[in-house]
């Protein structure tokens, strides 16, 4: 399919602007250049999504209130409603030690952090340690919002919240994160140190994610389970499964469990690694194959024998004896032909030789694999094989198709190539073991997306030059969903770029650079002609457009929330909305 776009300048939108007043901003004055902390403030989106009303988005003043920016029926901008207010009367006291240079993860000062888990429920961490569960009602109303559950559960900004009912019952898990030295980390008496690396001194910053449990019993809410897991790597992706069994992770290092308030994390001692058993343990045997048979080589003592010696051949199993002991049986992974099949042995090496049935390539000797042998591959067909993958690593033109463009990574440019090699962890919450272990490579790592209502958090990665969205389902499932077209050489280029987002129903994408533009792709529609190539004669019905937004001002871009209709955009003085398109 042909892609066109057409290019617009905001000024032909119409658009929406109301003062924003003063914007909460956390400044982290103690750590200048400490690059995890640094990320999760600068990153950090001031403008909250409300995922069951894509008309509204929510922010923090400098007081500490939650003020709601909704556009209504009436294609009007509501000037900031505000429905609930932050307790911020320890700031001072908590910015003072953070000044000072003493701060754990307890005493730093974070973002203040909203989330919507259900139509009538909020989550707010105050960014001092406060977390509040908030009983919103119906939030296309106008009303204040009522405190539910309050208490000090550790410090963080809001990453995720999932919901779960059964009856009366509900329960609400919620990811935090936070960052902290690795000397506040190794003193706090309750984290299990199960690699060596979270006590490394050269480390700046570890990355802390806290999972916290908390229960509805029908009355009151209370924190049923903590959870706490500790990595080095900067985190691209953070959110849980369906059923909040398992939490996900995309980043460059590795994460470890350091804690649970109900099954201890237990520090267990590293394995030897295949190859370090493979040195201490020698091969009983080693095996080659051509396309009609099957060489079997064991070292033998060079007084055997062969009076020693049993070997039993059938169609489907082998059996090898020498003295007492028996150096091979089991059966095998095809038949073979036994009358064509024979042994030798010479000067303390037995072989048997086994005359393949048909010309199959065998992955294993036997049946349950090669526990005590492994294969040696003939240099005939290893050299066949690099030959058939030259295709895959050479960096000169390789085109076996004329008529077709050549393509190889010499035509990738700077902005094409991921900074580091990412890794998709899935944890089991209750083992705290690895249910999958994905090393993504070099893929880049586009942006995250929350759908509508409490469908689990999406993220995007690039593939090619496209963006492909993916959702975690269960059992260590995760579902394409959407594709964005040529977003992900798109997205390489915008070298300001600071928020992503996506519309809920992926009609579009957006991109805020650091301050003033925002670029809009939206997906390809058919329009009512036809459009044809003068070059090569193809023709399309389809059109993706392309609009450049322009603030109209050098004031840093604070926010972005991207609904169906509307594209909501906050600097530090403005609120801006723009109508992409009609109502539906």
């Amino acid at each position: 399919m042909v892609l066109d776009c057409q290019t617009a300048d905001s000024t032909a939108l119409p658009h929406l602007q109301v003062k924003a007043g003063d914007v909460y901003s956390c400044e982290d004055v103690s750590e200048p250049g400490y690059y995890l902390s640094m990320r999760l403030r600068a990153l950090h989106n001031h403008l909250i999504s409300d995922p069951f009303n894509s008309n509204a988005a929510y922010l923090f003043n400098g007081r500490g209130h939650v003020l709601k920016y909704a556009y209504g029926d009436d294609s009007r901008l509501g000037s900031g409603e505000v429905v609930w207010q932050a307790d911020m009367q320890d700031l001072s006291e908590t910015a003072s030690l953070q000044s000072n240079n003493e701060t754990s993860s307890s005493t730093r000062v974070y973002t203040l952090s909203l989330a919507f888990p259900t139509e009538d429920l909020a989550v707010v961490s105050n960014g001092q340690g406060m977390l509040s569960i908030l009983e919103t009602k119906d939030r296309t109303q106008s009303q204040s919002w009522l405190v539910a559950f309050e208490e000090q559960l550790g410090n963080g900004v809001i990453t995720e919240v999932m919901h779960q009912q059964d009856g009366h019952t509900r329960q609400l898990d919620i990811l935090l994160q936070a960052v902290v030295t690795p000397k506040h980390f190794t003193e706090d008496e309750r984290h299990v140190l199960v690699h060596p690396s979270l006590e490394n001194s050269e480390i700046v910053l570890l990355q802390i994610v806290q999972w916290l449990t908390i229960s509805f019993n029908g009355a009151t809410w209370e924190v049923t389970r903590e959870r706490r897991l500790a990595g080095r790597g900067a985190l691209e992706y953070c959110a849980f499964d369906q059923m909040a069994k398992h939490i996900i992770l995309i980043s460059p290092r590795n994460y470890y469990f350091v804690y649970d308030s109900v099954c201890p994390v237990v520090k267990t001692e590293p394995k030897a690694s295949k190859a370090e058993e493979a040195e201490k343990k020698p091969p009983r045997f080693v095996f080659s194959q051509m396309d009609d048979d099957i060489s079997v080589c064991f070292k033998v003592e060079k007084d055997v024998s062969k009076g020693l010696i049993e070997v039993k051949i059938a169609v489907n199993s082998v059996k090898v004896k020498v003295k007492d002991e028996v150096f091979l049986e089991g059966q095998l992974l095809h038949s073979i032909c036994p009358d064509e099949s024979t042994w030798t042995l010479m000067d303390g090496k037995l072989e048997v030789i086994l005359t393949k049935s048909s010309k199959l390539r065998w992955t294993t000797l036997l049946e349950n694999g090669n526990a005590e042998g492994e294969e040696v591959l003939d240099p005939k067909d290893v050299e066949e094989a690099h030959k058939l993958l030259e295709h895959l690593t050479t960096t000169t033109q390789m085109n076996t198709d004329p008529s077709q463009p050549a393509y190889n990574p010499g035509e990738l440019e700077a902005c094409d190539e991921a900074s580091e090699d990412l890794v998709l962890f899935q944890f089991d919450g209750n083992k705290h073991e690895l249910a999958l272990f994905s090393n993504l490579g070099g893929t880049q790592h586009l942006f995250n997306m929350q759908g509508s209502g409490d469908k689990v958090r999406s993220f995007c990665l690039r593939h090619d030059v496209d963006g492909l969205v993916w959702q975690p389902q269960n059992k260590e499932k995760f579902v394409h969903i959407n594709t964005f077209h040529a977003f992900g050489y798109v997205k390489a280029s915008k070298t300001m770029a600071k928020f992503t987002c996506a519309a809920p129903d992926y009609s579009y994408v957006a991109v805020a650079d650091v301050k003033r533009h925002i670029y809009v792709f939206f997906q390809s529609n058919t329009f009512g002609g036809e459009l044809r190539n003068r070059k090569t004669g193809k023709r399309t019905t389809q059109m993706a457009r392309q609009l450049i937004l322009d603030t109209k001002s050098m004031d840093e871009i604070l926010g972005l929330h991207a609904g169906s209709n509307i594209l909501m955009v906050l600097t530090k003085k403005n609120i801006m909305c723009f109508c992409l398109r009609d109502k539906q």
